[in-house]
């Protein structure tokens, strides 16, 4: 079974280094996707990854996840991890994860910062509450059970990409999987995980999209999203 971490970054030159050295020994191969990155990021991640994937300007988390997973398909993962280069997700864990994806046969597992034994460290107010809302909606609408629906850190199994399509193309990809996922069925589960955020100040963008969060999820359960 081939585990391939696929990684979005930009400008992350101070972090990536230490977060794929941390990897490596996790998986058997890794996606680095530098999105328009100004500093030396590209240059640290060649010296590591398996693959990197430059852009030359920022396209957006969401396309910079997309292209790292459909890479990761073409080089024969099975199982996908995605996580942060900022250095906010342990490697280390990434065994957790695998294996509670392994022993309860998941689609998706989640690293969640809420459940017990979990943590959130430095995690803004702003980012909380809106993780709350968005999860206690997703709860109501989707009938799944979550603590923390914007978790960046997971584990997919290839055929939750080979079963559905996303268009969102920033960090509310993440909850377009989800919602995706829980309508066709596929089986998501969560481990607690300890993050500890970057402590970077948001842009305008960064609010719009978690002002976005609760109309995604509504829009998503009124219709059904593409699916292959």
């Amino acid at each position: 079974m081939t585990v391939v971490a696929v990684i979005p970054a930009y400008n992350e030159g101070k972090t990536i280094k230490k977060v794929l050295e941390a990897t490596m020994p996790n998986v058997d191969k890794i996606v680095v996707i530098d999105d328009g990155s100004i500093d030396d990021t590209y240059d640290k991640a060649v010296e590591i990854a398996t693959h990197v994937i430059s852009y030359r300007t920022n396209k957006g988390y969401g396309i910079a996840l997309k292209k790292g997973v459909e890479k990761a398909m073409q080089i024969g993962a099975d199982w996908i991890v995605a996580l942060d280069a900022d250095g906010e997700h342990n490697p280390q864990e990434i065994p957790k994860l695998l294996n509670a994806a392994k022993q309860k046969n998941a689609d998706v597992v989640l690293g969640s910062r809420f459940l017990r034994n979990g943590e959130a460290v430095k995690m803004p107010f702003i980012k909380r509450a809106s993780n709350a809302i968005s999860t206690l909606m997703f709860i109501l609408l989707y009938r799944v059970k979550l603590t923390d629906s914007q978790s960046g850190f997971r584990v997919y199994k290839r055929r939750v990409f080979e079963l559905i399509n996303c268009s969102q193309n920033g960090m509310l990809l993440n909850t377009e999987i989800l919602i995706a996922s829980a309508k066709r069925g596929l089986k998501l589960v969560e481990v607690p995980i300890i993050s500890i955020s970057s402590g970077r100040k948001f842009g305008n963008h960064q609010f719009e999209e978690i002002a976005s969060y609760p109309l995604l999820l509504v829009r998503g359960y009124r219709k059904k999203f593409s699916l292959k």
